[in-house]
């Protein structure tokens, strides 16, 4: 996990679900990220492949009491998916949908889906009087015409657990050799400006 103090009161928190270091996803995502803090944002990203995330094991404690009955590092990723004002989801497309790894942590939101739609008490809808919203970067390597349907599913249905807006998204297709995005630079430029736009609040 690595962070960048605030200096404007914007937090953004980037789930990278991509298992390649320095591939595609995490290239396009680190543009974002360098947009955000130009202009003063604290940022937070979390290398989703490389923790720890057991898979919701469908007990229903949740449901119930309104907390998991796992014990990981998904402990430390609730409370920042509910204070944050962006959450980022970045994913490379694996069978039309994410990541095993990230699909895992959308999966352990059940927590929060819980308790916004069974027990009566979401996670706030905004953050110091500012709507939150919810943000997708996703990298496919073919260029079929229904290829993101299944990840802007998912990332819809997750937004609305974590109770935040859905914002912005930037899809990319034909990106597989690694390294390739770096040479679509309207899409890296894209990222970079969206990065901007969400430490400034507009």
């Amino acid at each position: 996990m690595s962070s960048v103090s605030a200096k404007n009161g914007v937090m953004i928190l980037a789930l990278n679900g991509s298992p390649r270091k320095n591939g595609n996803t995490e290239l396009l995502l680190d543009g974002l990220l360098k947009g955000a803090r130009s202009h003063g944002a604290d940022v937070v990203k979390l290398d989703v492949c490389r923790m720890k995330i057991s898979p919701c094991q469908g007990c229903g404690k949740c449901e119930r009491e309104g907390r998991c009955s796992l014990d990981d590092e998904m402990s430390r990723v609730y409370p920042l998916l509910e204070k944050t004002h962006h959450v980022v989801v970045a994913t490379p497309v694996y069978f039309y949908g994410v990541t095993a790894q990230l699909k895992a942590l959308i999966d352990r939101c059940q927590v929060l889906w819980s308790r916004k739609y069974v027990l009566g008490s979401p996670a706030p809808p905004t953050v110091d009087g500012k709507r939150r919203k919810g943000h997708l970067l996703a990298i496919a390597g073919s260029r079929g015409k229904r290829v993101f349907e299944g990840v802007i599913l998912t990332a819809r249905i997750f937004f609305d657990a974590l109770n935040v807006e859905l914002g912005e998204t930037i899809l990319a297709r034909g990106i597989d050799k690694k390294g390739a995005i770096l040479e679509e630079e309207d899409l890296m430029r894209k990222s970079w400006e969206l990065g901007e736009r969400l430490a400034q609040g507009t």
